[in-house]
């Protein structure tokens, strides 16, 4: 186990660096989402470095969207975070004409679509 996060731990210090995670577009995560499907096939420790890295921009920046959103975080219950990037990449396949949207508002869009979470405060 030490010997995968020694593995791993170089390619999560891009991630944590990052303060320009606001500007994504719906584009940039089919990007991150190609690659982590191409990781969850190879495996952690067998994926290519750049997907490893995309992979964990996914999972962070979805954590993060879900987390800070008053509209989905109070209908998230024993969600995994694969299941939410799943539900994200998901809602990426199926509406490319989405991928020029924030990436912000596609993530929450897509969790509370999906979850069915209330959008307002009178739903």
């Amino acid at each position: 186990m030490k010997v995968r996060w020694l593995a791993i731990a170089p390619l999560l210090v891009p991630v944590l660096c990052e303060a320009y995670t606001f500007f994504y577009r719906g584009q940039q995560l089919h990007d991150f989402w190609l690659a982590y499907q191409r990781v969850k096939a190879a495996g952690v420790v067998n994926a290519d470095p750049a997907d490893a890295i995309s992979y964990t921009r996914l999972e962070t920046y979805v954590a993060g969207i879900a987390d800070r959103s008053e509209v989905i975080s109070s209908c998230l219950h024993d969600q995994t975070i694969d299941q939410l990037v799943a539900i994200v990449g998901k809602a990426l396949d199926n509406h490319p004409e989405r991928w020029n949207a924030p990436a912000a508002a596609i993530v929450e869009e897509s969790i509370a679509v999906a979850l069915h979470c209330k959008t307002t405060l009178h739903d």
